[in-house]
């Protein structure tokens, strides 16, 4: 983030600094999508596709359409990469995650039913993938089981599964008016799950997670920047964190 306010002052942009052009490693035209945005966008398409055609969430057909977004024919170009080239950045054009990678990986290898599709990853595209479904099916009793579905379809891990449902059920929250921010939100779901399972890597679980966030919330961070900062101060956070730019991801 300092680096990022620091190039805006050098541009002269830091009051406006909507579509400055500063990401190290992939271009995209102005309003483009991110690999989350696309993926959010996918699992939507899908969610519409099924309601117009009065059918069940049919997992092969979000296979294919995960599969048609983002592999060698798609705006996201050649895959596999050359493991022996490595690529001037930024590139001209989207950058795929490595869930993405995983998943298609996974199906060059025959493997295009889920769960056995799904990457060995357990990053934050399972927050991005969960939203529509949120926003779909928030009430109603087979949201968890959706979302579960849905995120196994290229994250197959416990960990993805566990925050993508705990990030459903905080938007769920505010949808259906059990909460008035986010805080409290946050607050309600936390208090509403069972103890954490043990976690790789050391990672924090979801209950304790959300409990840590709004704790940092309470602490009224003046910036995202601050915001951040605190929460990288937490002993709990150091064992997951490779990276300050972990934390922001």
């Amino acid at each position: 983030m300092p680096k990022f306010h620091a190039r805006l002052k050098e541009e002269r942009r830091f009051e406006t600094p909507e579509f400055f052009e500063a990401n190290g490693f992939y271009t995209v035209a102005a309003g483009g999508q991110s690999c989350y945005g696309d993926q959010i966008l996918q699992v939507a398409e899908h969610l519409v596709a099924c309601a117009h055609e009065d059918a069940p969430l049919s997992l092969d057909a979000l296979v294919d359409r995960l599969d048609s977004a983002f592999n060698a024919s798609s705006p996201y170009g050649a895959f596999p990469l050359d493991p022996n080239v490595r690529p001037e950045l930024p590139i001209a054009g989207p950058w795929r995650h490595g869930s993405i990678k995983g998943f298609l990986n996974n199906l060059a290898d025959g493997k295009r039913t889920v769960p056995l599709c799904g990457a060995d990853d357990y990053q934050a595209d399972c927050f991005a993938k969960a939203v529509p479904l949120a926003c779909a099916f928030a009430g109603r009793p087979e949201m968890l089981v959706h979302v579960e579905s849905v995120v196994r379809s290229t994250q197959d891990t416990d960990e993805a599964v566990a925050f993508g449902c705990a990030a459903a059920r905080v938007l769920e929250a505010c949808i259906l008016g059990h909460a008035h921010s986010a805080a409290e939100a946050i607050e309600v779901v936390a208090a509403s799950l069972p103890e954490d399972a043990p976690m790789r890597n050391g990672m924090l679980g979801p209950r304790r997670a959300l409990s840590l966030v709004n704790a940092i919330l309470e602490m009224e961070p003046p910036t995202f920047a601050e915001g951040v900062a605190a929460l990288g101060q937490q002993p709990e956070m150091h064992p997951g964190l490779g990276s300050p730019l972990a934390l922001v991801a």
